[in-house]
């Protein structure tokens, strides 16, 4: 169970600000196939979900989610319009689009867990005897 703080609001709503130019801009590189921006936008995910992380201490899920929340109204409007063009496969693939950003922006605040986490003790005990034995 998670507690609502003054730390985890401003984080998302923090990650949600910049969650909407990202897609915006994300969106705007695929159109005119400006692929070297595509790029950079996409791996933004990852740093924001990596600065969400470390500075604010929030789980990866909730960063991730807050960053591509605005992307929200972007497909409510995309989907439908994809369809009403005779491009329904179109219409299928931003969801999954969207999906594989925030898996990148989890992912961006796991390495940063991963790299915070301590170096794993050996398996035996302080002494050296093995607990089992």
């Amino acid at each position: 169970m998670w507690a609502i703080s003054l730390r985890r609001v401003v984080t998302c709503t923090l990650g949600c600000a910049a969650g909407a130019p990202l897609f915006f801009w994300m969106f705007t590189a695929m159109i005119t196939g400006v692929w070297q921006w595509l790029i950079v936008f996409v791996l933004a995910y990852g740093a924001v979900g990596a600065l969400g992380v470390l500075l604010g201490r929030v789980r990866p899920s909730e960063v991730a989610t807050a960053v591509i929340l605005p992307a929200a109204p972007w497909l409510l409007w995309m989907i439908p319009s994809l369809v009403m063009e005779s491009r329904p496969l179109a219409a299928l693939a931003w969801p999954v689009v969207v999906t594989v950003l925030w898996g990148i922006a989890w992912v961006g605040g796991y390495v940063v867990i991963s790299a915070r986490r301590p170096p794993y003790a050996r398996p035996d005990g302080p002494n050296g005897a093995s607990p089992l034995f």
